[in-house]
């Protein structure tokens, strides 16, 4: 299949405590199988030479939820971030790993495991993969705006003359503008999902929850991509 392949996707990875509740009768277990499922998603997206991919896997909104829930997702955080830090295949091509968010939000035993897992892959540059936690579009806007501010305020820039590129560089993290966002779980809504860089990005929509995605979804995907004609507003 000769497909136009997008150069960076995100993700929305929705729907784990539902396929908990339904398939495992467990809603807490979909985490389990959720986390497990993204280092078989970034295979794929690897074997269709996709440079890079960006996923929200937990919001700001997300600490708001059943202490029990954030705990053990807290406890899932640490055993995935030591996994990521030794994983072979991470060192061997070269991906670099991102974290795309307020860090400081998190305990400090999930701090110093996002801080581990940068400082081992910072080199690396054959691909990208950027996690988005403690994340949320209207607060990282918010947040750009105060960086910005206090600047202003210390005559360090003229707020008159503030740019894209000002406004790009108090952002969390430099990215690449996104070209395609996967939404799992079946919502059909942006949730506030990377509007500054995703404002141009196509969207996909899929009913299948984040644990069952697979590869012939992700192909469905990027077919609808390559046949869509980007205007970028014009």
């Amino acid at each position: 299949m000769d497909l136009q392949i997008p150069k960076h996707v995100g993700f929305i990875l929705d729907g784990n405590r539902r396929f908990g509740k339904i398939v495992l009768n467990d809603k807490l277990a979909g985490h389990t199988h959720g986390s497990n499922k993204v280092k078989q998603v970034l295979s794929w997206c690897k074997d269709f030479n996709i440079r890079e991919t960006t996923m929200w896997i937990f919001s700001t909104e997300n600490f708001n939820r059943p202490k029990k829930e954030v705990d053990m997702l807290m406890a899932l955080f640490v055993k995935k971030l030591k996994a990521i830090e030794t994983d072979k295949e991470i060192h061997q091509d070269k991906i670099q790993i991102n974290f795309y968010g307020r860090i400081d939000l998190f305990p400090e035993e999930v701090q110093n495991g996002i801080n581990a897992v940068t400082a081992a892959t910072k080199d690396y540059d054959n691909y990208r993969v950027n996690f988005a936690v403690g994340y949320g579009g209207q607060q990282e806007i918010l947040d750009v705006a105060k960086r910005l501010a206090q600047k202003a305020a210390d005559g360090e820039i003229v707020p008159s003359e503030i740019s894209n590129k000002d406004f790009e560089a108090a952002m969390y993290l430099d990215l690449p503008d996104i070209d395609l966002i996967i939404r799992t779980g079946g919502a059909k809504r942006t949730s506030g999902f990377m509007p500054w860089k995703g404002a141009y990005a196509e969207w996909y929509f899929t009913e299948k929850f984040w644990p069952e995605f697979d590869k012939a979804e992700l192909v469905r995907a990027l077919a609808d991509y390559s046949d869509r004609q980007r205007r970028f507003g014009k």
